[in-house]
């Protein structure tokens, strides 16, 4: 009707809505936990500044379209000199870059082992990956994530803001997103209570390692050269190579696949990089500091030559128990028992035997076998001895333990041995786990120090939101 106002309805709680001629956000707890950490940034006198320069907290730094990224197709736009180069540099500290630094094209042939050492390449790992312990790409369902490039009328999700670490905010989508697989497996193990205490482990872990990863990040923006960085540029470059070829070589196919896969591929080579510029500065920084000397590797192998470096000699037989206390006296069950064992003795398949004329019913079950027994490690010593005594693939002796009678058949034999440190090969493995010990040590040092310099705020109830929205989940799960 002329001359009335149309109103347009609230968008549901934890969206945006983008329209051509109004935006108009509703106060998600999102935007209300950004503006409280705002509120306590004033009050404690932080800036919220990046600590390479001031860089303010907007919405715009986490959803504007990536500059120099395709979205609809295999090619970047005219205007995009270099596809990647816009892409990496966007978390980098505001400043001109020198003119002279040239990045090379993709087919660069620099690998990850060229430039990394194994000890950097196994410890520090994506912050995805550290709690659950996943590797590569995994499926998960369309859980709400922060996407780029939002076109008019779409809708996004923020989620609550968790914490801010130096001015960069923990949204609890990406948590959960990420711990998805983990959470959906616990569900499918877990009654209620006892998954909602795991999951406010798993969430609360997840939020320190996406902290702990900031804070490195940041830390290595502002420590590594100018060749380093150019160093996690054409790693960068390499992973986005191979991914692509990977799919086919369409950058459109790439894309396609991560999204089926519940990710975004640009997000994901964001990560790489972040991930890559952590490595190099563990690289620079830590791993010139640990030091392996002769006198650690001796005492490493005498502590752990039996646990680590000693293979023990091992057995496997088919047991048959006579039980004295199922028969009617002591010389019953040894005539029972001699009858068995002439039978065995004569070839008769013993497994049958086993399983028919067994006194204990685990063993009848298992045919007689009691799997591997390091030496003496069975409980009972009589028959075990006797058993190392036959060749293998014969019946050893008729034998009296405990009041019952036994006959065991030897079907394996495998002599033990010990490494021994003079062992090229065992010197190798013990300077690579003292080289992990020690770096794992300077690594949470290094953390911590971190954490004692930097602005961390945690927003109230924020952790029980996210607690809520995986119980919510819990049941979708459980299918």
């Amino acid at each position: 009707m002329a001359g009335r106002h149309r109103e347009r309805p609230l968008p549901r709680r934890g969206h945006f809505a983008l329209h051509s001629d109004v935006v108009m956000p509703h106060l998600s707890r999102s935007v209300a936990g950004l503006l409280w950490v705002l509120l306590v940034a004033t009050a404690t006198g932080c800036s919220l500044f990046h600590h390479d320069g001031p860089r303010q907290v907007e919405e715009a730094a986490y959803y504007a379209p990536t500059p120099g990224i395709a979205t609809s197709g295999d090619e970047a736009p005219a205007s995009s000199p270099t596809t990647t180069e816009s892409m990496l540099t966007a978390d980098r500290p505001a400043g001109p870059r020198p003119a002279a630094t040239q990045y090379p094209s993709s087919n660069a042939p620099l690998l990850a082992n060229e430039v990394l050492s194994d000890t950097v390449l196994k410890n520090v790992r994506p912050p995805e990956q550290v709690v659950t312990g996943t590797v590569g790409t995994t499926t998960r369902t369309a859980l709400p994530t922060s996407r780029r490039g939002v076109s008019v009328g779409q809708y996004i999700t923020l989620g609550a803001v968790m914490a801010t670490v130096n001015g960069t905010p923990i949204f609890s989508n990406k948590v959960l997103h990420t711990l998805e697989v983990a959470l959906a497996a616990k569900a499918r193990e877990l009654q209620p209570a006892q998954f909602r205490v795991v999951a406010a482990d798993l969430i609360r872990r997840q939020v320190s390692e996406f902290a702990n990863s900031e804070l490195e990040f940041a830390a290595a923006q502002k420590a590594l050269e100018k060749d380093d960085r150019k160093i996690a540029d054409l790693l960068t470059v390499r992973w986005r190579q191979e991914q692509v070829t990977a799919a086919g070589g369409s950058v459109e196919m790439t894309k396609r696949r991560y999204t089926q896969s519940g990710q975004d591929f640009d997000e994901e080579l964001r990560n790489q990089y972040r991930l890559y510029m952590i490595r190099l500065y563990y690289e620079r920084k830590i791993v010139p500091k640990i030091q392996v000397s002769a006198s650690d590797m001796r005492a490493y192998y005498k502590a752990n030559a039996i646990k680590k470096f000693t293979e023990h000699s091992e057995i496997e037989f088919q047991l048959i128990k006579v039980d004295a206390r199922r028969a009617e006296s002591p010389k019953a069950a040894q005539a029972k028992a001699k009858a068995i064992y002439d039978r065995a003795k004569a070839g008769e398949d013993f497994a049958a035997l086993a399983s028919t004329t067994n006194d204990d019913a685990r063993l009848a079950r298992a045919k007689g076998a009691v799997g591997t027994i390091e030496r003496g490690a069975f409980a009972l010593e009589k028959v075990e001895n006797a058993c190392w005594a036959t060749p293998e693939g014969q019946v050893a002796d008729l034998t009296e333990e405990g009041g019952n009678f036994y006959i065991a058949r030897v079907t394996d034999k495998r002599s033990g041995s010990s490494r021994n440190f003079d062992d090229p090969a065992v010197q190798e493995e013990i300077k690579v786990e003292l080289r992990n010990q020690q770096f794992r040590r300077l690594q949470l040092a290094n953390r911590e120090n971190l954490v004692k310099q930097a602005v961390t705020i945690e927003v109230p109830g924020a952790d029980q939101e996210a607690l809520d929205m995986a119980m919510q989940r819990y049941p979708i799960w459980r299918q």
